[in-house]
């Protein structure tokens, strides 16, 4: 039985002897930062836009608000007023009423006149003359 050792061995294999290293760029020198700072600082940057955006939008609430509450007194206003011409016109129709009736009693009262002096005697009221 023959070991390893009793084999003549070959030379290795010369290496070649010319090369040319590359350098990598070099990474900045920042801290380095976790994962979770990264996604905490980007949530932070969130809510301020967000607190901004809410900030916004309560003012324009309020001035809603506000504009809602001068409307309201307007409309207010305006139905007082149509209460009071809603009494005016109803006392003048009620007036109007009672000239109408007054002035078809003068009227009736004058077509009797009128009769009893040219005829003598008072109009029947059947509605036939005598």
């Amino acid at each position: 039985m023959s070991r390893i050792s009793d084999q003549p061995q070959t030379p290795p294999l010369p290496l070649p002897c010319s090369a040319e290293l590359i350098s990598f760029p070099a990474r900045r020198a920042a801290p380095p930062r976790s994962r979770l700072q990264t996604a905490l600082a980007n949530l932070d940057r969130a809510l301020a836009d967000q607190r901004s955006v809410l900030a916004t939008w309560r003012s324009a609430l309020a001035d809603l608000r506000g504009a809602m509450h001068g409307l309201d007194t307007s409309v207010a206003i305006y139905r007082g007023e149509l209460g009071k011409l809603t009494t005016g016109v109803a006392h003048l129709h009620a007036r109007a009423l009672w000239l109408r009736a007054w002035a078809s009693r003068v009227e009736t009262d004058q077509a009797d006149a009128d009769h009893l002096a040219t005829n003598g005697l008072p109009p029947s009221r059947s509605g036939r003359s005598a």
